[in-house]
């Protein structure tokens, strides 16, 4: 096949056959005038052009067109120039520029001058290709004249790294510093194109900040700055480092703080847990949820705190083996449980509001936010199983303050405490052996309750009332006498006895009779 430059020179303007060049003279929206400089000038209609080739057409330009037997064609001119190119890109292995023109079953048509070229799917490279758009590709094969063109994408785009490659190891060392755009982020780092090659920054070597994912601090298309610290030629292989750049910002903090200081900083994130607070560049502490309120539970951080907020904590711990911070936010400010204690003594009788009742006992409203708590048994000196059945919320009742432990956050009151225990009045007139009658309020399974005095309770065993003797079991509300068999001061409640006063009884009995100097009498206990 002729190359261009030996087209044109077969033609003369004696013997006008070929390819010849002339000079546009006219212009109309039919088509051009062209002078072949042979004393004639020739009509070229406007479909012989591509679209983009008529809109830049004006006249004065010098444009190639076919001539044969008189007849002028720019489009046969432009497909044999076409050819002569395309056969001289092939045969040298030069990447030609072409068209997408449209997709097909098994690939794209591409246009390059008028000449239909196919790209196979599978040579089509890694980007999806778009009608319209214009990229570069390999000759792979031409056959029929021309009728058959086959390129690859792919290929050329494996030339183009080969070529950068190689231009890259012959120019780079291990220590240079390259900046590049981001390419690609994923959990093991992110992939930086420095001069159109694709170099890998790992995890370890992003910064000395303290992340979880690439992508808290990087995005795609940003541009960053990095050293290179690994060349691999023979697998095309680089390896960056950005931390590299920075300086060690844990031993910079490291000198200038120790635990229990003051420290400023920037609320960076937020999570349900707690506040990510930015200390300096590339140190963060953290501020657990329990550290931001002395008084309340806090359910979320959002509601003391948003990104971006300028705060000062006390630095809790620092943990310098995990290169981890802990900050209090609350330990700055004044703890409201250590104030209530320095303005109460133990025994102080307040009314205070009852906040709510719960299943153990009721949360009382105390200033600043405070709470304070009476459990079920300090409600009253007899049981409560249900303190909503003696109180409500919002009533104002007198109490006693008698615990408080501000490391537990817990300030303890005591109703029953306003009055005098009355297991102190019983016990103290009160002894084993006595009789004692009281009203049983309670059977259960194994066990007959008895009040035996106000708020005061004893117990006796179910099964003293013996089927044998025909005993009838008493019943809540009966009044009945028993005997004290103990008296435990620890669980304040007194052990009777059924079976033991009957023997006191019998005893009593069998004395009265020797007495009377009565016959011997068997009652029935030997």
């Amino acid at each position: 096949m002729e190359s261009f430059e030996e087209l044109l020179k077969m033609t003369t303007v004696e013997n006008i056959e070929g390819v010849v060049k002339g000079l546009i003279v006219r212009k109309s929206n039919d088509g051009i005038l062209i002078d072949l400089k042979s004393k004639a000038e020739k009509f070229v209609p406007r479909s012989e052009f591509l679209e983009e080739e008529w809109d830049t057409l004006k006249e004065g330009d010098e444009i190639e067109v076919y001539v044969e037997s008189g007849r002028v064609s720019y489009a046969k001119a432009r497909k044999l120039v076409a050819l002569a190119q395309i056969n001289e890109n092939f045969e040298k292995n030069i990447p030609v520029k072409i068209k997408i023109i449209k997709p097909v079953k098994s690939g794209f048509i591409a246009d390059f001058r008028g000449l239909e070229v196919f790209i196979p799917q599978s040579r089509s490279g890694k980007e999806e290709l778009k009608v319209g758009e214009t990229v570069h590709a390999i000759i792979k094969k031409i056959e029929d004249g021309g009728r058959k063109i086959v390129a690859s994408i792919l290929d050329y785009q494996k030339m183009e790294k080969d070529r950068k490659l190689k231009e890259f190891f012959n120019n780079r060392k291990v220590g240079d510093l390259v900046s590049g755009e981001i390419k690609g982020i994923i959990d093991k780092g992110i992939f930086v194109n420095v001069d159109g090659i694709d170099c890998f920054v790992p995890f370890s070597e992003l910064t000395h900040k303290r992340i979880k994912k690439p992508d808290e601090l990087f995005k795609i298309g940003e541009n960053v700055k990095a050293k290179i610290i690994d060349l691999k030629p023979e697998e095309g292989k680089v390896t960056l480092s950005m931390k590299s750049l920075e300086e060690d910002p844990w031993q910079k903090f490291l000198r200038v703080y120790k635990e229990n200081d003051k420290v400023k900083g920037v609320v960076r994130n937020i999570i349900d847990k707690g506040v990510f607070v930015e200390l300096m560049d590339g140190i963060d502490g953290f501020l657990h949820v329990s550290e931001i309120s002395w008084t309340e539970r806090v359910s979320h951080p959002k509601k003391y705190f948003k990104i971006g907020d300028h705060i000062e904590c006390l630095i809790k711990k620092i943990d310098r083996e995990n290169k981890k911070i802990s900050l209090s936010f609350r330990a700055i400010l004044t703890n409201p449980w250590e104030d209530f204690l320095s303005e109460h003594a133990l025994g102080s009788i307040m009314d205070l509001k009852i906040k709510k009742i719960i299943e153990p006992g009721i949360v009382l409203e105390l200033p600043n936010n405070l709470e304070g708590f009476v459990p079920n048994e300090n409600i009253s000196w007899k049981y409560v199983n249900d303190a909503k059945k003696l109180l409500k919320e919002g009533e104002i009742i007198r109490v006693k303050f008698i615990a408080g432990d501000p490391d537990r956050k817990k300030l303890v009151f005591s109703v029953k405490d306003l009055t005098e225990d009355p297991w102190e009045n019983f016990s103290g007139t009160r002894k084993v052996g006595d009789e004692i009658e009281g009203v049983v309020k309670k059977i259960t399974d194994k066990l007959i309750i008895v009040e035996v005095a106000p708020f005061v309770e004893g117990i006796v065993k179910k099964s003293e009332f013996s089927k044998d003797r025909k005993e009838q079991l008493p019943t809540e509300g009966n009044k009945m006498t028993f005997l004290i068999k103990e008296l435990d001061d620890k669980k304040k409640r007194v052990i009777l006895s059924h079976t033991d006063l009957l023997k006191k009884r019998d005893e009593e009995a069998m004395t009265e009779l020797k007495k009377m100097n009565t016959t011997k009498v068997t009652l029935g206990y030997e």
